[in-house]
């Protein structure tokens, strides 16, 4: 609940705009798209950029309580064991910074993206993980 449903059906919608221009992704993508506060509430696997599309229409946040990453890691782990993340290419976390971090780095590209432009807390993100703004996002995109 860090993050308001409002920028993250933004962020998603112009995810989707993007992937769509290039027709080669438009049907080979595979997103999942993991909730979490103090633990995992939904897990959602989107193939089709349309589908994306019609989620962040509908992204409604759920849960609310403390923040806890590190079940989002967990559960990345158990699906790669189980061979569903075979070509895991990297975790974007909606955020605002306050939460309980796994203390390993990961082998996948990780990134926290902080949603509110005012109201986060950077400092106990881990050294190995990026540190995205939702502002920097809709900057570039426009830009370029």
């Amino acid at each position: 609940a860090s993050c308001q449903g409002e920028k993250v059906r933004r962020f998603l919608s112009e995810t989707a705009g993007i992937l769509s221009q290039y027709e080669s992704w438009a049907h080979r993508v595979e997103l999942r798209i993991l909730e979490c506060d103090d633990r995992l509430q939904r897990d959602l696997v989107i193939t089709d950029v349309r589908r994306l599309d019609e989620y962040a229409e509908r992204f409604a946040v759920s849960g609310g309580y403390g923040t806890d990453f590190r079940p989002v890691f967990e559960h990345v782990e158990g699906l790669r064991r189980q061979g569903a993340l075979k070509h895991l290419r990297g975790l974007i976390y909606f955020t605002d910074g306050r939460g309980s971090y796994p203390m390993r780095p990961t082998d996948y590209d990780t990134a926290f993206l902080f949603c509110d432009e005012e109201d986060y807390v950077e400092a106990q993100v881990p050294d190995w993980a990026l540190k995205l703004y939702m502002e920097d996002i809709g900057n570039e995109h426009q830009a370029g």
